[in-house]
């Protein structure tokens, strides 16, 4: 006799649960503009900056640059070095002027392809080992509070 195996159809709702949670997770690993270049997004939301070394124009100094750690690394790559151009089209600021959007459609465009290409090409680099170490730190803290909620949650 052989026996049956029954597996229970999934629903639609179900499956789209499953592939919500598999993006979380995809993008909980990566890096957000703001862990990648934190200078240059608080001083375009506040429009200014106690770094006077920020500008826009310079490659060292703008936001591509931050998330080389300010060095002329991202000059070696060459869609770093587009990405370094292309944000001054929409972006404005430097020591002497407020740090602004001019284009937020643009700049928000231009952002996501340069979150997304520093993530993928530039996150795995030898380089970037600090940042990794902080990815880490920042995934066990998650855990640790988690497990300290559900802990909680045993005992109430």
């Amino acid at each position: 006799m052989q026996k049956q195996i029954s597996v229970r159809p999934c629903s639609i709702r179900e499956k789209r649960q499953s592939v919500n949670e598999d993006i979380r997770k995809i993008h909980s690993d990566f890096l957000s503009f703001e862990e990648i270049c934190p200078q240059w997004a608080l001083a375009l939301r506040l429009g200014y900056s106690n770094n006077s070394n920020l500008d826009i124009q310079d490659a060292k100094n703008c936001i591509v640059g931050e998330a080389h750690g300010f060095r002329n690394r991202g000059l070696r790559c060459s869609k770093c070095w587009e990405y370094s151009q292309s944000f001054t089209f929409c972006t404005y600021g430097n020591k002497m002027h407020k740090y602004i959007v001019t284009d937020r459609r643009r700049f928000e465009d231009l952002k996501f392809e340069f979150v997304s290409h520093f993530n993928q090409r530039h996150l795995i680099n030898q380089s970037c080992q600090q940042r990794i170490l902080d990815l880490v730190i920042r995934k066990i803290s998650r855990i640790l509070l988690r497990f300290r909620m559900l802990h909680l949650s045993l005992f109430l």
